[in-house]
This record gives C-alpha cells, structure tokens and sequence, in this order.
C-alpha cells in the first residue's frame, strides 16, 4: 500500500471517530435533559502514525537494457536502421580506409554485444571514404604585381642524390665516367693519328670529390696497375701523357705513368696520352686498364680503333 492511500485510510479513520463523538455528545445532551449532571465528551483527531514498516514502495524502471548491434561492414542506413530499432541514436564519421568499401561502416563505439541501461544514448560509427585520393596538381598562381605584404610560394629544395659506383668489371666506351666513392675518371676523344706511325690518342680527366687529399702514383709500365692491350693480345708500354689537352701529335713530354702524387680534393686533372707504336690492321679495339692505384680499381674503357 501506497504512502497516499494510507493517509486516505487514516483519515477515514478520523472522520468517523468525529461522528461518533458527535453521536455520543448528541445523546449526552438529550440524556441531560432528563439529568441534573452534564456530561462532557473530549473527542480528539490525532491521526494515527503514518509510518508502515511493513509497506515499502516499489520502483519502476523507465526503460529496459539492451545489447548493442553488430554494424561493422553494414552499409550506413542499414548501420543506423539497426541502432534506431532498438532505441538508440548513431552518430556518424567518416574516415579513408583502402581496406573498406565506401559507405560501409569501419568501426563503431561501443562495440557489439555491449550492455546499455537504460537502453538510451548514443552509438558512434565511422565510415569509410574508401583509398585516399591522388593528389591534384594545382598550378601555382603568381600575381602580376604582389603586393609588399605578399607571402613568397616556398620551393622545396632540390635533392642532390650522390652517383652510385660502377659495378667491378664494367667495360665502359669512351664518353663513360667511372665512379668509385666520389672519385671520377672519364675517358674520352679517342684519335687514330696514322702520322704518327699508327699512334693513337685520348684525353682522360681526374676529379677527386672525396672530400680529402688522395695521392696518385703508378707507372704505365707496370701492366698491373695500367695496361694498354689490343684485341690481338699485344701490350702497348711505350705510351706518353701531357697535361692538357692541346700538343702536336707526335710529342714526348713525359715519361707515361699517372704520378701525380698528392691530389688535393675538388682537383681535377685531365691528360693527353699518346699509344705509340704500329697498331696492327687487324687489331679493332684498345683495352685501357686502371687497376688498384689509390681509389681507382679495375676501371676499364674499351675503344673502337677510328682507322
């Protein structure tokens, strides 16, 4: 029983302990009538104590619990469609994700099977936009006359990516640069000069970009460590270089080797040689070889005789 239906009873309660009192009062007065005595009749209206401990209310829950659906993979009406079915309410956002179609829900909070009570709130579920997209080339647009206030467009700057080494054993052509920790010989202009008794000439440069001093130092007639051979196996030591590359074709300046000593870094030094001697008609092709002398190891140039 209710709090409030116990005070109706109480007060029931009351009102007839009233009226008796006014029955009783009613026939004390026609008995005194008849009586020299009056009677008097106190009729009190206290309510009885209202507390019951045997009475207890009850509670009713407003709304009942439920479990949260399983969206993930659901396209998002059929996403929401599950959530708002059972009282709950999806609120949306997107993400790229190249693993889920578009459309399709990638995650949602809380997850599946969680417990809500009262069964009322919100349900986050994310989207996906599917692959990111490729970027858009947008030219740069640069006004004709910039104001002094004017932001400069920022040019990123250029990356020097340093040239990779020549694998061992290449057989390089002339014009070809070979590369060996920074350091670079190239060979090139190859001149079949007949005047010369069938000598042949090309111009060789030297550029260290190691960064420190490098010493340089061998003779030509050391076949090991430069060689000069011809397709017909024949070796060729008789061979002499100037610096520069401007000289009659017939000259001997130097004693052939490369004996520069110390080459400081950024040098560069370019050679003339000369190959003297008879170059047989039936030899096509001069090997050069550089081999083992201080960054240089087994560089080789093959050139075509230009008869």
């Amino acid at each position: 029983m209710y709090q409030g239906e116990r005070r109706v009873s109480y007060g029931l309660i009351a009102i007839a302990i009233v009226l008796i009192g006014l029955l009783v009062a009613g026939g004390a007065i026609l008995m005194g009538k008849s009586s020299s005595s009056p009677v008097v009749v106190i009729v009190t209206t206290t309510p009885l104590p209202l507390t019951n401990p045997m009475v207890q209310p009850t509670t009713i829950p407003l709304t009942s619990a439920c479990s949260v659906p399983n969206v993930v993979g659901q396209d998002q009406s059929a996403a929401e469609g599950l959530i708002t079915g059972i009282g709950l309410q999806p609120v949306k956002s997107t993400v790229y994700d190249a693993n889920v179609p578009v459309g399709r829900v990638v995650s949602q909070n809380p997850l599946s099977e969680a417990k809500v009570s009262p069964c009322t709130g919100d349900v986050a579920i994310v989207i996906s936009l599917g692959r990111v997209p490729e970027p858009t080339n947008i030219p740069t647009l640069v006004p004709p006359s910039p104001e002094p206030t004017s932001i400069p467009t920022l040019i990123p700057p250029t990356l020097t990516i340093p040239p990779s080494n020549t694998p061992l054993g290449s057989r390089l052509k002339p014009g070809d640069t070979w590369i060996q920790d920074n350091f670079e010989v190239t060979l090139r202009n190859p001149t079949f000069l007949p005047g010369c008794g069938g000598a042949l000439s090309f111009e060789m440069s030297f550029v260290n970009n190691t960064g420190r001093e490098l010493v340089i130092s061998t003779q030509i007639g050391d076949q090991e460590h430069f060689s000069v051979k011809d397709d017909t196996g024949q070796s060729y030591t008789d061979i002499w270089w100037q610096a520069g590359k401007n000289g009659g074709d017939c000259y001997r300046t130097s004693i052939g080797g490369l004996n520069f000593q110390a080459m400081s870094a950024g040098q560069v030094i370019d050679l003339t040689f000369r190959v003297i001697g008879s170059l047989p008609q039936r030899s096509k092709q001069i090997t050069v070889t550089i081999n083992r002398v201080s960054k240089i190891n087994s560089a080789t140039w093959v050139i075509d005789i230009p008869r």
